[in-house]
């Protein structure tokens, strides 16, 4: 993808040693294929997605939908999805927690 490209990424670490991808896709027009994996990262790993998709593509419609999903890990460390037309995702890689299958990380997020 060129430098110059639709799609911006920033990752974080959080505080209990989970990750966090942010994916903006400024194309109006557009879908990104999205494919992200974990390298060094010890132990399993779960992952959830949360977008923020425009209604509508019109300057009148502010307004975002917003949607969750749990993505499936290929491999154990890898994730595929895609950021609709003007998408904003955020992409979680938490490690359970002692064996359960709730994620650590319960923090909530306002956009």
């Amino acid at each position: 993808m060129p430098a110059d490209a639709d799609l911006d990424l920033c990752a974080s670490a959080t505080p209990d040693g989970g990750v966090y991808v942010t994916a903006i896709n400024r194309s109006t027009n557009r879908e990104y294929a999205l494919e992200l994996s974990l390298c060094n990262f010890a132990g399993s790993v779960q992952s959830a997605m949360k977008l923020l998709v425009p209604r509508m593509l019109d300057m009148k419609e502010l307004a975002f939908v917003e949607r969750e999903e749990r993505l499936t890990m290929v491999d154990g460390k890898k994730v595929e999805s895609k950021v609709p037309p003007c998408g904003i995702t955020r992409v979680s890689f938490v490690t359970p927690n002692d064996g359960n299958q709730e994620p650590r990380s319960r923090q909530r997020n306002t956009y």
